[in-house]
């Protein structure tokens, strides 16, 4: 009987280790697979599709299908086809494409700010062939890849409603919230901004004013209170090697100021960018730093103004803020010109209103 049991024993033994040489094999099968995927170049990523998806550097050749790509980004106020072609001059921005059977279904465009230590992705889409497969990440990470910064910066707002999910905010801190405010109309129906007169209360910064505004400790606390200025839709921190890329030369962009000499922390800060959109056919993004109220309508003139001198027909005009600004005076404001709010509705969604900017990095 003991014979038998222990015959039973070494049996049982037996079959043991049998399982675990097959638990090894298998688990040395899995690390061959990790291996292989590791191996697998960054330019390619596989999928559930017939071909791989690949990715490469965007080409002046490459517009009309880039723009082909997706018919609603934006809900109409869509930049890409205005800066498509500044992108491909941009010695700071470098643009990637993905391609699946030969077709072109993503594009990303990689900026690089804050002396090449921040990575900023603008203008990205995929196509709906190829939407919630995953290319539209991998895309925005291998561009980040390349960059060679240390970190990157995700612009998004609320009505998005990917930010809502725990994965979108994996690894990514909240930098800022602003205000957002839509206004939709024609500026050269608009008669009263010659009546506001605006010359000497407002000027145009030049480089050494912007660079004083973003390093004295009491003006750069008081314009910029979450430590980073926005300037279309591109987060900046307040280094002086950002100064000049404030208002580059590939985007329609100007600012003007009434914060006065010194170390005194009062008057407004605002830029606009004006570009051709699609729906309607122009766009106009206009930031304003500072809570000082008392110039607001002189700095809003100077805005409008230069609406109606550089578009022929409907604007949608988005006005950004901190929080912290008087945003019952904002509107007021506006109104004195004769503009009323808009919501700005997703067309997906009409439910959904775009009312915040948020600011990511990770």
């Amino acid at each position: 009987m003991w014979l038998e049991c222990k015959s039973t024993r070494l049996g049982g033994k037996s079959t043991w280790l049998e399982d675990k040489s097959k638990w090894l094999e298998g688990k040395s099968t899995w690390l061959e697979g990790i291996r292989r995927v590791r191996a697998v170049k960054p330019s390619v990523m596989a999928t559930d599709s017939p071909s791989s998806v690949a990715f490469r550097l965007s080409t002046p050749e490459d517009k009309d299908a880039v723009l082909s790509i997706h018919g609603n980004v934006y809900e109409g106020r869509d930049y890409l086809p205005a800066y498509y072609d500044k992108f491909m001059e941009c010695a700071m921005t470098k643009s990637y494409v993905a391609v699946l059977d030969g077709e072109i279904v993503g594009f990303c465009a990689s900026l690089l700010v804050d002396s090449g230590k921040t990575c900023v992705s603008r203008a990205s889409r995929v196509s709906p062939r190829v939407a919630s497969k995953g290319v539209y990440t991998a895309l925005k990470a291998h561009a980040y890849a390349q960059s060679g910064a240390i970190r990157q910066t995700s612009v998004v707002v609320d009505a998005n409603q990917a930010v809502l999910k725990p994965t979108f905010q994996v690894n990514k801190k909240l930098i800022l919230t602003h205000l957002m405010t839509r206004y939709v109309f024609d500026a050269a129906q608009l008669t009263s901004l010659d009546v506001c007169p605006s010359q000497g209360v407002v000027n145009t910064p030049n480089q050494s004013a912007l660079l004083r505004y973003l390093t004295t400790p009491a003006v750069s606390n008081y314009l910029f209170p979450d430590d980073r200025i926005v300037v279309d839709w591109i987060p900046f921190r307040l280094k002086p090697e950002n100064v000049p890329l404030l208002t580059w030369s590939g985007s329609n962009c100007a600012g003007f100021t009434s914060v006065p000499e010194g170390e005194s922390p009062s008057g407004l800060l605002s830029f606009d960018t004006i570009f051709k959109s699609i729906d309607p056919p122009y766009a106009c993004n206009m930031e304003i730093y500072g809570t000082d109220i008392t110039t607001l309508k002189h700095h809003l003139a100077f805005h409008l103004r230069r609406i109606r001198e550089l578009t022929n027909g409907p604007t949608s005009l988005l006005v950004i803020v901190h929080p912290g600004f008087n945003h019952s005076y904002l509107k007021k404001t506006f109104r004195e010109f004769g503009l009323e709010t808009e919501l700005w509705r997703s067309k997906v969604n009409p439910s959904l209103c775009y009312s915040k900017q948020f600011v990511f990095e990770s």
